[in-house]
């Protein structure tokens, strides 16, 4: 037999995490700051998370809170990233 995650119990503070947002009427994007999206949320526990990840895991410095935005979807994120590498006129 295994174990799995269900045969833990859940941390209390996410189960309020969750309550808190099943309890709010959309479970859309909404929930996304503008300033992260726009890459302006440099104080931001995600962002600076990301930062420090980064630093820590890879050695790298150069990210900063400008170089990062949060899209909604894989979609939305990877097509200004295959432009920038690949413009329309571009041969591989």
């Amino acid at each position: 037999m295994g174990i799995a995650d269900m045969d833990f119990e859940c941390a209390p503070m996410i189960t309020a995490a969750l309550q808190d947002r099943i309890n709010h009427h959309n479970w859309g994007y909404e929930m996304l700051d503008i300033d992260l999206i726009l890459g302006n949320a440099g104080n931001h526990p995600f962002v600076k998370g990301i930062v420090d990840w980064n630093h820590k895991r890879y050695g790298i410095t150069n990210i900063t809170p400008k170089n990062l935005g949060v899209t909604t979807g894989v979609h939305s994120g990877i097509m200004p990233a295959l432009r920038a590498f690949a413009p329309p006129a571009a041969r591989c």
